[in-house]
């Protein structure tokens, strides 16, 4: 998001910090930095080894399961929890080690536009029988929650995938 790295960047401008896409070549040079955030975007692993330097953590961000589990239960008619993280450690694995794994977790009551902003940001809605369900949708109390993944790459690891 533009706008969170504008405003990480007034906070800590002593940093310098790139939106960039991992699914392309980040214009940074090899091992060049210390951190890499990615927050609920692809990943690509073999990208980050490139950029990190040794030591260099990833802190990576995907939905929890149980994120908006209420919406997905309206518009697909299922409420089972999607598991995400366990992929991309398996992606990352063996070259990164988890350091720590957190949830971050609330429950909002979103009014009905706020709700289709929820689901076309997820892709969820992208059938017309969809969109037709969120027009239908009144205010609904709905998870918001993310696992935060923060890894560091491991000893040994090659620095560069290519």
């Amino acid at each position: 998001s533009a706008h969170a790295v504008a405003l990480a960047a007034r906070t800590f401008p002593e940093h310098c910090w790139v939106i960039a896409n991992t699914d392309r070549r980040i214009p940074l040079a090899d091992a060049s930095i210390g951190a890499l955030f990615s927050v609920t975007a692809p990943r690509e692993p073999s990208e980050f080894r490139r950029v990190l330097a040794a030591g260099g953590r990833a802190f990576v961000v995907v939905p929890a399961p149980d994120d908006l589990c209420e919406l997905r239960s309206k518009l697909l008619g299922e409420n089972s929890a999607h598991e995400r993280a366990a992929v991309w450690l398996e992606r990352f694995a063996p070259d990164w080690k988890l350091e720590s794994r957190s949830t971050i977790a609330d429950k909002r009551l979103c009014a009905p536009c706020e709700l289709v902003d929820l689901a076309l940001s997820t892709y969820r809605a992208g059938r017309a029988s969809r969109v037709a369900r969120l027009g239908e949708l009144s205010a609904l109390e709905v998870t918001l929650a993310w696992e935060l993944l923060v890894l560091r790459r491991a000893p040994g690891s090659p620095s560069l995938a290519r």
